[in-house]
């Protein structure tokens, strides 16, 4: 073998492993993109059931307010009609505003997690495209390369005589 066809067969292999490496590298890029969505759907998942929890609580926290007041009034002989009861009806109110905003803020949290993962996701993936279709066609180009030569070298045949 003459040093051209030396150089061709390995310009026709590093093309070969050149392809080879770039869908590989789709593959990973792949895998790696599964894996965020999946982590995205788990903190998505997460920060709603923390919410739940939060909003769980808070409506405990304002029925203990809720009866500590009714309470107090009680004891000291207001009456459960008029200002009272529109004092607390006004209060339970309030309670249920900050309760829905919680509700509908880790909601939106727990949206844009997510959103920013199959983003992230998206991303990962079309770069393991961008690279496989590149080593693709830096691979055929070598190949092509390495035929080339390959072919110049044998006099314009395939196979000596």
């Amino acid at each position: 073998m003459s040093g051209v066809e030396i150089a061709a067969a390995a310009s026709i292999i590093s093309g070969a492993y050149g392809i080879y490496s770039g869908v590989q590298q789709k593959k990973s890029a792949e895998a790696a993109s599964k894996e965020q969505k999946q982590m995205a759907q788990r903190n998505a998942a997460r920060t709603e059931a923390e919410t739940m929890e939060q909003k769980r609580r808070a409506e405990q926290e304002a029925s203990e307010q809720m009866a500590r007041t009714r309470a107090k009034a009680g004891a000291s002989g207001i009456k459960p009609l008029g200002s009272m009861d529109i004092f607390m009806g006004s209060e339970e109110d309030k309670f249920n505003r900050e309760i829905d905003w919680l509700v509908k803020s880790g909601a939106s949290k727990a949206s844009l997690e997510k959103a920013s993962g199959y983003s992230q996701a998206r991303q990962t993936k079309s770069a393991g495209e961008s690279a496989m279709y590149s080593s693709l066609g830096s691979g055929l180009g070598k190949i092509g390369s390495g035929a080339s030569d390959w072919w110049t070298a044998q006099g314009g045949q395939w196979a000596r005589k």
